[in-house]
C-alpha cells in the first residue's frame, strides 16, 4: 500500500509542475495581451483626438473662406453703387455744360413708381417649376393673401408659381432689411444678389435678409419668386428702410423696368433669369 502511494505521489508531482508552469505562462499571454490591448486604446483615442482636431481645423478653414467670399460680395457691391453715383454725376454734368452761359437747368423731377411686373404660372404638381405661363400684368405691391382662392381666374387656386421683376429705386442711403411673408416657397434677389431663400412648403413664415446696403437716388433689379402647393396662399414683401419702421415696398419705388427720369443711371445687374436657382 505504502509502495502504492509513493508511486502516486511521484507521478502526481511533475503533473503538478506542468500545470502550474502552465497557468503561469497563461498569465503571462494575458498580461502580455491586456496591455497590448490598453497601449491600442490609447493609440486609438490619440488618433480620434487628431481627427476631431483636423475637421475643426477644416471647419474654421471654411468659415474664414465664406467670410472673405461675404467681404468681397460686399467690396463688389459697393464699387457698383459708386460706380452707378458717377454715371449720375457725369451725366448731370453734360446736362450743366449743355445749358445756355448763366442758366442753371432744373434737377429732373423724382421719377414715381408703378410697381413690378408679375409672370403668373400654372403649374401642375408641386407649384414650384414655372411650367405654363397664363398671366402677366403689373403688381403694384407685392402684399397677396389669397387664402384658398387664386390671384386671378386664369391661375389655378393652387399649384402655381409667380414671377416678379423690375426695379427697385432707394429713396435713403443705408441699410434695408427685406422681409417676405410667405406659404409656401420664396425667394428674393436684390441688385442681383440672393437675399432670401425659403423655397419650401411651410406655413405662414417670415423671412429676413441681412441689411443691405442702398445709395439713395439709385436703382437696383429686383426679383422674387413664389410658388404656392395645396392649401392657403400668401405672398408679402416688405422692408425696414434705414432709420425707419417696417412697411409693405410702396408701388412709388417699383418699377418694371428702368425710370426714364434717372439720367445716366443704370440698373445694377440684371434679374433672376427664368428658373434661376439660389447659389
Amino acid at each position: 500500500m505504502k509502495t502504492k502511494r509513493l508511486l502516486a505521489i511521484l507521478l502526481f508531482c511533475p503533473l503538478l509542475a506542468f500545470a502550474v508552469g502552465e497557468t503561469t505562462g497563461l498569465q503571462s499571454w494575458f498580461d502580455t495581451t491586456d496591455a497590448w490591448i490598453t497601449s491600442t486604446s490609447t493609440s486609438l483615442t490619440g488618433a480620434v483626438a487628431r481627427l476631431a482636431a483636423a475637421e475643426s481645423t477644416v471647419a474654421a478653414q471654411a468659415a474664414t473662406t465664406a467670410a472673405l467670399q461675404a467681404t468681397v460680395t460686399t467690396q463688389a457691391a459697393t464699387a457698383a453703387a459708386l460706380q452707378v453715383t458717377v454715371g449720375a454725376l457725369a451725366a448731370r454734368v453734360a446736362v450743366l455744360e449743355a445749358a445756355p452761359p448763366g442758366t442753371i437747368p432744373p434737377p429732373p423731377p423724382p421719377a414715381v413708381g408703378t410697381g413690378l411686373t408679375g409672370q403668373y404660372y400654372n403649374d401642375p404638381g408641386t407649384g414650384s417649376f414655372f411650367t405654363k405661363l397664363v398671366l402677366t400684368r403689373n403688381d403694384p405691391a407685392i402684399n397677396f393673401s389669397w387664402v384658398n382662392g387664386s390671384p386671378d381666374p386664369l391661375v389655378t387656386p393652387d399649384n402655381f408659381s409667380v414671377r416678379w421683376t423690375g426695379v427697385l429705386l432707394a429713396p435713403s442711403t443705408g441699410n434695408y432689411v427685406f422681409r417676405t411673408d410667405s406659404d409656401d416657397g420664396v425667394r428674393l434677389w436684390v441688385n442681383n444678389v440672393q437675399v432670401i431663400n425659403n423655397w419650401t412648403r411651410h406655413a405662414p413664415t417670415a423671412d429676413f435678409s441681412a441689411p443691405v446696403a442702398l445709395v439713395a437716388g439709385m436703382q437696383y433689379s429686383i426679383g422674387m419668386e413664389y410658388y404656392e402647393g395645396p392649401g392657403g396662399a400668401t405672398c408679402i414683401l416688405s422692408w425696414t428702410p434705414p432709420g425707419g419702421v417696417q412697411a409693405v415696398i410702396p408701388k412709388e419705388v417699383l418699377f418694371p423696368s428702368m425710370p426714364a427720369a434717372a439720367p445716366g443711371a443704370f440698373v445694377l445687374g440684371t434679374p433672376p433669369r427664368p428658373g434661376a436657382t439660389p447659389p
